[in-house]
């Protein structure tokens, strides 16, 4: 068994977008399901399970501490509703259990689209978080409820005065009428109070306290620099009081109108104790001056945003994405509203820095923007004046769609307009606008092009489609196209029925297509709630009390057509062709299918919450070596409960996986270290239910110290440990990963829950440059683990051979030995959203830690925080300078080794262009550079060029002739069809050479 990392981007930007519902915060543990046991459990039905969820909440063996399971005897908060809604509930309470009245609990799920940042993240930030989430309040007894919140992962957080504000993610949400959570716990917090005053030392009152997210901490690894949690605004006389940090470092962003935003960093000593006093002094900063300017008259309200202009050094071969998060007061954009006749001054900027300046207007919610469409943005230093940004007119079509008939006005539309191709009309959020008041659409933001005609599709249900090719406006225009009035169309009735009984479906969701059937595929296994709207040629409606659904018909054409409701699978597609006349009627009949519920309990009979649990359907296949991939597709709830449903009729195979991250299993391995499958034939209609004996659960708590002193901040991982892999690492598992853990202000650490067994613990640290790893065991009673580390360094000088001194060159180490635990690739990522300089959110995800330094003005570096007792390399890499490595190097413990120094020659480049015709659009060529020396060859660098990149260059090459060979893909370089065309090229220090290949 062998674990394979998954590529981060993609799961988490997947995970995010498409709503995965497993609970990313849960309990993780590597897998040995051979010590799991299945046994049969009586058959039992749904609705019992509902009944008795909130007595059988229990927490024994989570991994979290501070949440405990609902008192059995604790009732939900009661329901105004007049209909059954699926509601979740729970407690919010104190470090000592008792209830905590007026605490603010926010909830989301994936499916409203929700970021892993803090939910209660200033409101500005939240929309380009992706965040949507629903408030409640608790009552007296510290009960909170949501109502109709959609299924999927859950993320929860909690907050009162004299508390620790958290956030949990851990949990899903069922659908269930009746969910209750655990309790959540709440830690005591600590206290800091000050003053907020000028230069002068006069008070600043409304300057807002934020709680900075610009570092991850224990909490949250994530990070949003120049973003914060608002927690409170300074008094008439610029005092503050803040109640909700917990004990240990905290970051506070101070920001108050004409002033320069600060970053407060500081330290408290423990829980109720509150922190001495601060004074904090802010800086008034410079200004840029200057005037919005329109031809036509501006809107009311617009404001000037100022944010730092990205700026690149010549020769950095680095992103900004590889440098540490900048500070969040440098960051945090500054704002100015414009008078009357335009004019602005934006304030509290930082001297000798360049800002970009862009325009935003009032949005629909309070205290949100939106960008000016037609303004234009432009780059000032601070301290300019006179800084004219143009705005102009919007290119708009604006029109009202009515029935043809009534002359009733429309107002529930799907509208699409664009050049070149149709982009659908959305509102300020970026969701699809299908609501439009009065049948009145405007459409904006359009860029006409000349010549080319707008595209215009609208469509209410049971109409034509108004659909017109031939708009052509000019840039500024805002075309009136007065009254769209649509005709009633002919219908398409799909009547959706029980497969069995023949009885209607109401509430079943339909789909039709005239494109291929493969359209429908991706929207057949969403949930069923979700609507299919805003496609242009897929159409969706819901079946009425007689199973009926009533789509716009397309007469002529040929349809796919399916239909899903709860409780049922899928039907499979149907194909129809319509008739030219009339309308049709066609019918589905959709199948129940059956229910596996499965259950895991320890040995002593207690459910265990979020132990994975893997899913074989009937005919699963492997692939042709023999290997099969291995995921957690459920986890078990609070009450140690997975509900599989909708299960296809056939055997479907079950087994524990609670480990992080795929694992792929070789299906010929007899050793029995793989998944333990149980099969169970699923009929229609049928609930079977499964039950497993997890294996047995222990806890692991220590301290981390480094030089005798505990170190706060260190980030920790448990993997598993594979016997004969080197301690392979499990895929990361996002910024909630269970096997992750962070220091608090006493260097302890704690996990809760873990399944017993033989693990390394690796520990990083932003101020070291490699990692640690130690082996350590967890039982069933919980372990301590303490980590001492030393502090081995390194250091030394980069100079160019006249003895210039180089600085922001790159200076790494490596253990010259393939060894676990050399601080690469097992340091665990963050996730770190970024506002770029007009205001669209970045996200990245990066290691938490990194095995470089960089030179500084002097060329001088240090290498801190080293193994010892290992050979280790330190290597240089610039586009400004040769490569180069030093000699294998052996550190004792705290040695500090000085005079690594390297004298290298200045690098230069080579620019390759690919000319003529490209045979093909994929085609693309890799370009390899050999330096020609002492009569052979040295492969130095490669790159890639094709018909999407025509030039590129190789950078940091050492002076000297080079060959390059612009080699054929999937060929060898040794005995290719023909030789590959090459270019020999002389290279200087800090000049760039020219080479050109023709395309073959």
């Amino acid at each position: 068994m062998r674990a394979t990392p998954l590529i981060l981007t993609l799961v988490l930007l997947l995970a995010l977008v498409a709503g995965l519902w497993a609970v990313l915060g849960g309990d993780a543990f590597a897998v040995d399901a051979g010590a799991s046991v299945a046994t049969d459990a009586p058959r039992g039905e749904r609705g019992a399970l509902d009944a008795e969820a909130a007595a059988r909440a229990e927490r024994e063996g989570a991994r979290s501490a501070a949440v405990v399971a609902p008192d059995a005897s604790a009732k939900p908060l009661a329901s105004n509703a007049k209909t059954a809604v699926p509601a979740l509930f729970g407690r919010v309470l104190g470090p000592d259990g008792a209830p905590i009245a007026g605490a603010r609990v926010l909830a989301a799920t994936s499916a409203e689209g929700t970021a892993p940042v803090p939910l209660d993240i200033e409101l500005e930030a939240q929309s380009k978080a992706g965040r949507k989430a629903r408030a409640s309040t608790t009552d007296a007894e510290g009960r909170y409820r949501f109502e109709g919140l959609d299924k999927g992962k859950l993320r929860l957080s909690a907050r009162a005065h004299g508390f620790v504000f958290r956030q949990e993610d851990r949990w899903t949400v069922e659908g269930a009428l009746e969910q209750a959570l655990p309790d959540l716990r709440l830690a005591a917090a600590a206290i800091v109070s000050g003053k907020v005053v000028d230069r002068a030392g006069a008070p600043i009152a409304g300057a807002a306290i934020l709680a900075s997210l610009s570092q991850p901490t224990e909490r949250q690894n994530v990070s949003f620099p120049g973003r914060g949690i608002p927690l409170v605004t300074t008094a008439a006389d610029g005092s503050f009081h803040v109640d909700e940090l917990a004990p240990g470092p905290f970051r506070l962003l101070v920001d108050a109108a004409g002033f320069r935003v600060h970053e407060e960093v500081g330290r408290t000593t423990r829980a109720d104790a509150e922190h001495e006093a601060l004074l904090i002094v802010l800086e008034p900063g410079m200004e840029i001056a200057g005037s919005v300017r329109a031809e036509q008259g501006l809107p009311p309200v617009v404001r000037v945003t100022a944010r730092l202009a990205s700026a690149s050094t010549p020769g950095d071969d680095h992103s900004d994405s590889d440098d540490a998060p900048p500070p969040g007061g440098e960051v945090r954009a500054r704002h100015a509203l414009c008078d009357a006749e335009g004019r602005f001054v934006v304030r509290g900027l930082k001297p000798m820095s360049s800002y970009r300046l862009t325009v935003t207007v009032p949005g629909s919610e309070p205290e949100t923007w939106k960008r000016a469409v037609g303004a234009e943005s432009a780059v000032a230093q601070a301290g300019q004046r006179g800084v004219e940004i143009a705005w102009k007119p919007e290119t708009a079509l604006v029109f009202q769609v009515v029935d043809a008939e009534t002359k009733e006005p429309l107002t529930d539309l799907d509208v699409w307009a664009g050049i070149g191709r149709e982009r659908l009309v959305r509102d300020e959020k970026g969701e699809p606008q299908k609501h439009f008041e009065g049948g009145r659409v405007r459409c904006g933001e359009l860029r006409p092009q000349s010549g080319k005609a707008i595209h215009l599709r609208v469509r209410a249900a049971g109409h034509v489609d108004h659909e017109d090719k031939t708009l052509v406006v000019k840039e500024g225009e805002t075309r009136d196209l007065g009254v769209l009035a649509l005709a009633r169309a002919r219908v398409l009735v799909v009547r959706v029925v029980d497969a069995a009984a023949g009885t209607p479906i109401a509430g079943a969701r339909v789909l039709v297509t005239t494109g291929e059937a493969e359209e429908l595929e991706g929207w057949l296994a969403a949930e069923n709630e979700q609507d299919a709207r805003g496609q242009s040629r897929l159409w969706s409606a819901r079946t009425d009390a007689d199973g009926r659904a009533r789509i716009a018909s397309a007469p002529g054409k040929s349809v796919a057509f399916a239909a899903t409701a709860r409780g049922y699978l899928a039907s499979a597609t149907q194909h129809e062709l319509l008739p030219a006349e009339g309308d049709a009627e066609v019918g589905l009949r959709l199948a129940r299918g059956g229910a596996v519920i499965v259950r895991v309990a320890d040995a002593g009979g207690r459910a265990v919450p979020g132990v994975g649990i893997a899913h074989k359907r009937p005919g699963e296949a492997r692939d042709e070596e023999g290997w099969t991939a291995v995921t957690a597709e459920k986890k078990t709830d609070a009450q140690g409960v997975a509900h599989f449903e909708n299960l296809a009729p056939g055997v479907h195979a079950f087994a524990i996986h609670d480990e992080t991250g795929e694992v792929w299993i070789d299906a010929q391995d007899t050793s029995g270290a793989g998944p333990q499958w149980v099969e169970r034939a699923v009929v229609e209609g049928g609930v079977l239910e499964l039950a497993f004996v997890a294996p047995p659960r222990g806890d692991l708590f220590g301290r981390v110290r480094e030089g005798g002193r505990p170190l706060e901040g260190a980030q920790l991982r448990l993997t598993r440990v594979r016997e004969g892999e080197s301690g392979s690492v499990d895929s990361w598992s996002g910024p909630q990963d269970p096997s992750l853990a962070q220091t608090n202000h006493e260097g302890e650490f704690r996990y809760e829950g873990f399944r017993c067994g033989e693990y390394w613990l690796s520990v990083h640290h932003a101020t070291r440059r490699m990692g640690a790893r130690v082996r350590v065991t967890i039982g069933e009673e919980a372990r301590r683990c303490d980590v001492d580390l030393d502090v081995a360094t390194i250091e030394g000088t980069v100079t160019d051979l006249e003895g210039q001194p180089l600085a922001g060159i790159d200076v790494s180490v490596v253990a010259s030995i393939g060894e676990e635990g050399d601080g690469g690739d097992d340091a665990p990522y963050q996730l770190v959203l970024r506002e770029d300089e007009r205001g669209n959110t970045q996200m990245d995800y990066r290691q938490t830690t990194r095995t470089s330094e960089r030179t500084d003005a002097r060329g001088h570096y240090v290498l801190r925080g080293l193994a010892t007792g290992r050979p280790l390399v330190v290597a240089v890499q610039s586009d400004l300078v040769e490569s180069a490595s030093s000699p294998e190097l052996t550190l004792a413990p705290d040695e500090v080794k000085t005079g690594v120094d390297f004298h290298l020659r200045r690098a230069g480049a080579i620019q390759v262009t690919l000319a003529g015709n490209v045979p093909r659009q994929d085609t693309w060529y890799e370009v390899r550079a050999f330096l020609l020396e002492n009569g052979g060859e040295q492969f130095r660098e490669s790159t890639w060029i094709g018909a999407w990149n025509k030039t590129t260059t190789l950078r940091g090459l050492a002076p000297g002739k080079y060959k390059l060979v612009l080699a054929q893909p999937g060929k060898n370089a040794v005995a290719p069809e023909r030789p590959f065309p090459s270019r020999e090229v002389d290279v200087r220090p800090q000049e760039t050479a020219q080479a050109s290949f023709e395309a073959y």
